[in-house]
C-alpha cells in the first residue's frame, strides 16, 4: 500500500504584510476607552463648575453681610412707620365723601327759570331733595330733562307739584346720583 503522509497545513497569517505585530483594537473596547474619557472630562467640568458656583455664593453673602451693615435699623423702623402712615392717609382719603361737587353739579344743570329754596342731602342713599319755583310747568319739564340727560344723576322723582299765587309752580324733585360724585379727588 501507498504510504500515506499527512501534513499539517499552517495557519494562515492574518498580519499585514509590512510585519506590524499588533492585534487590531476591537471596536467595543475603542467605544469603551472613548465613554471612559469622556466621564473623565464630564465630571472633572461639573467639579470645576462646583466651585466655581461655591467660589459666587460664598462673594455673594460675603456683600449681603456688608450691606447689612451698612443698614441703619432705627432709620428703617422710621421709614416703616412713615410708609403705614402714607397708606393709612391713602385709605381714607380713598373712603373719604366729598359732596361738595353736587353744589357744581346742581349750579351747572339748573335752568335760569327755576330757583331752588332748599337742599337735602342723603349720604346713605346719594340722593338730594330740592324744593324749589319754576316760572311754569313747561320750565318745570325742561328743568326734569336736563338733570335726567346727566350721566351723573341717575334718576330724578318729582313729587307734588302745585300751582303758586304768584302764578309759579311749587315743586320738590328728589335727584338720585352716581355714588362717584361723592369720591374725593
Amino acid at each position: 500500500m501507498a504510504n500515506p503522509t499527512f501534513t499539517i497545513p499552517k495557519p494562515i497569517n492574518m498580519r499585514s504584510p509590512a510585519g506590524n505585530s499588533r492585534e487590531p483594537i476591537g471596536v467595543l473596547l475603542f467605544a469603551g476607552i472613548l465613554f471612559f474619557l469622556l466621564s473623565l472630562a464630564a465630571f472633572g467640568g461639573v467639579y470645576f463648575y462646583k466651585q466655581l458656583i461655591s467660589n459666587q455664593i460664598s462673594d455673594i453673602n460675603a456683600s449681603l453681610e456688608k450691606i447689612k451693615k451698612d443698614f441703619n435699623p432705627e432709620l428703617i423702623g422710621q421709614l416703616s412707620q412713615t410708609s403705614e402712615a402714607i397708606e393709612s392717609a391713602k385709605s381714607l382719603l380713598a373712603s373719604h365723601r366729598s359732596p361738595s361737587r353736587i353744589f357744581e353739579l346742581i349750579e351747572k344743570n339748573t335752568l335760569p327759570s327755576v330757583a331752588f329754596s332748599s337742599f337735602s342731602f342723603a349720604s346713605v342713599s346719594s340722593s338730594v331733595m330740592l324744593n324749589g319755583e319754576a316760572k311754569s310747568f313747561a320750565a318745570l319739564a325742561e328743568q326734569l330733562d336736563v338733570f335726567e340727560k346727566d350721566s351723573l344723576i341717575k334718576g330724578v322723582l318729582l313729587a307734588s307739584p302745585s300751582l303758586l299765587q304768584t302764578g309759579n309752580v311749587g315743586f320738590s324733585i328728589k335727584v338720585d346720583l352716581d355714588p362717584s360724585i361723592l369720591v374725593y379727588r
